[in-house]
């Protein structure tokens, strides 16, 4: 013989929004939304062995070659891989004028100096998001096949 546990609406009520608070906390932790999704330990500046630089700053990147703007990028982490997705590139590595450019900046600028479709296509890839598994160990971060040492 079943036994039915009968509630009361307050009874209800409180299931229901340990249910909803429950369902929330699952989503959010499958989901990356822990500390929105970036790694607090990141942020700083990490020197690479080539003396480029990584300065992480919850959720944005500069990279910086020889002392020089490299690329801006934003990024997230989960689960020990970090997602990286360009903002901005230097333009003298495409013969232009040597700034940071945007996507769109960028892709005018090429065509206006008539660059092949070819090295247009190649330079826009820049700014699709790449995927890279990552951990720190101590002062020194890994990232891909690279490694870097916290300044």
């Amino acid at each position: 013989m079943k036994k039915v546990i009968k509630m009361n609406k307050r009874s209800w009520l409180k299931f229901a929004l340990i249910k909803l608070a429950f369902g929330i906390l699952i989503f959010s932790c499958a989901h990356g939304y822990n500390n929105g999704g970036i790694d607090p330990a990141l942020n700083g500046i990490w020197v690479g062995t080539s003396g480029n630089e990584l300065k992480f700053n919850n959720g944005n990147l500069d990279v910086t070659v020889n002392g020089e703007p490299w690329t801006k990028q934003t990024y997230t982490t989960k689960s020990g891989e970090i997602t990286q997705i360009t903002t901005h590139v230097l333009g003298s590595n495409y013969k232009l004028e040597p700034r940071l450019y945007s996507k769109n900046e960028l892709e005018t600028a090429l065509n206006n100096i008539d660059a092949s479709n070819e090295v247009i296509s190649n330079a826009l890839e820049r700014f699709n998001p790449r995927i890279s598994i990552y951990y720190i160990n101590n002062n020194t971060l890994y990232m891909g096949d690279f490694s870097y040492v916290k300044k």
